[in-house]
Parts: structure tokens; sequence; C-alpha cells
């Protein structure tokens, strides 16, 4: 998938919503913990004010037109932080909204019997941070339906973003990150939404690496 940016690179091939490493259990709930970090409830209600899954367009956003991508161009960056924020998840298996930001949330909770989500994601403000590193909070993920209906999610404190099953999204849809009025864009529809699964540390099947906000 490609998406555009301020940035020249890249990651404009990416937002291809899809894969994750895997984890061992998301049976046992920690809810003082979530209640503690900010967190929404996993799977809870959209947040208000189109801070969860109002479905309202972002307006007045940037965008550049940038076409391809070329992995080089990443490559050829500086030399990124494993851990931008500095700041990483650690508390295991415990089921929290913040949990293993950058793994594949819909693959683990199909597998462990977590709550079930339509897309899952993380943001972050690098390619290649590694699992568990906690992304940007405060991005706005707008997923747009087949049908033209849009959804519109915010990340939270750990980058997390996610929209629960049975909120009427039809597939294939498109995807957006905005920040501050500048914007990020997938092109190509997707069918897959577990987003980390394609947005690794090193990128998979073609995607130059983790979901980048503008």
């Amino acid at each position: 998938m490609h998406m555009t940016s301020r940035f020249s690179l890249a990651a404009l091939t990416a937002l291809s919503l899809a894969c994750l490493p895997a984890c061992e259990n998301t049976a046992s709930k920690d809810p003082a913990q979530a209640d503690a970090a900010g967190g929404a409830p996993m799977g809870g209600a959209p947040a208000p004010d189109g801070g969860g899954l109002g479905g309202t367009p972002v307006g007045g956003t940037a965008m550049t037109t940038d076409a391809g991508v070329d992995a080089a161009v990443v490559d050829a960056a500086p030399v990124e932080p494993a851990c931008i924020t500095d700041r990483m998840w650690t508390g295991g298996n415990r089921e929290s909204p913040l949990m293993h930001p950058g793994g594949e949330c819909i693959d683990c909770h199909t597998r462990r019997g977590g709550p079930p989500f339509d897309i899952a994601g993380t943001v972050y403000a690098g390619f290649h941070q590694v699992l568990d590193c906690n992304g940007e909070s405060g991005a706005t993920v707008e997923i747009t339906g087949a049908d033209g209906q849009t959804f519109t999610l915010t990340s939270n404190a750990a980058g997390n973003f996610y929209l629960p099953v049975g909120r009427g999204l039809q597939t294939p849809y498109t995807a957006r990150v905005v920040v501050d009025g500048v914007e990020r864009v997938m092109f190509s529809p997707q069918t897959n939404g577990d987003c980390n699964s394609c947005h690794t540390q090193d990128g998979a099947n073609g995607a130059p690496g983790r979901i980048h906000a503008p």
C-alpha cells in the first residue's frame, strides 16, 4: 500500500494493514493497570468528540504528492533509536489497551481469546521501532470502508489504535494517519486489518517498517 506524507520516503508504500510477533497469553486481565495508564477499555466504546469511532472526516489537512517510494530512501536515512519514546511496555501479557505496541494484535487475540478487532495497529515516530516500544499518542487514524463509511480512531498512550468488530466496517478499506493537519495516506485498498503484521520493525509484504506518523 502507498501513503503520501511530508516526508519523501519509502513509508509512502505503507499502511497496508496486516502482520506481528507472537504473544504468549492475553487471558489474564489487569483492569486497574489499564485505568491507571489512562487507556480506554479493550474493545471499548468510541471516545467522545470524534476520538473513537465517530466517523468524522478530518478537514483542512495538508498532503504532499510524492508518488512511488524506494526502500533505499528509508535505508539511507540516519539510524534511528530503537525506541524513540524511550518507553517500553513492561506489563507482559496482562490485558490492557496499552499492551504490546507494535505486536500483531488481531492474530494474538484470535489465538489467545482476546477481544476481537476488525482493525488494530500502532503509530510510531520511526520506521524501525522495536516490539513493545511505546508509539505516538494522539494521532488520528481514519479508516474508510468500501461503502464510504469512515471510522475515526485515535492512538492511545502506547500508540495503539483499534476498531472492535461489529461496527460495520466494509472491506476493502483505505486509511490515513493525520497529525497536526498533515497526513499520510494509504492508497491501496486492504482487506486485512492486522496492521502490524506487515508494519513490523523491518517491514513485510512491501511495507517499509512501522506505521509512521506524518
